[in-house]
């Protein structure tokens, strides 16, 4: 099997940590609490912007179509998640 690992791995000003396991986005808190913040995506990469809202895409394949897809998402400051 070949690895294709997620990278992505942000850190917000709170000092929240932000990583995938590429099934579900999770957030790491200064005290060590952990928690899925995105369930779902396959995410590879991870971008936070100036304004602390999270940014990664799920992508997937399917075989029957020979056919990659994949849509974009945002992890708002405020905790709401909006596809792009």
């Amino acid at each position: 099997m070949d690895a294709h690992p997620g990278i992505g791995l942000v850190i917000d000003r709170a000092g929240n940590i932000y990583y995938t396991d590429l099934k579900n986005i999770w957030k790491q808190s200064p005290d060590g609490r952990k928690r899925i913040v995105v369930e779902g995506v396959h995410s590879h990469e991870l971008y936070m912007d100036s304004e602390d809202q999270l940014y990664g895409e799920h992508l997937w394949y399917k075989p029957e179509e020979d056919q990659f897809y994949q849509y974009h998402w945002c992890l708002q400051n405020n905790g709401k998640l909006t596809l792009l």
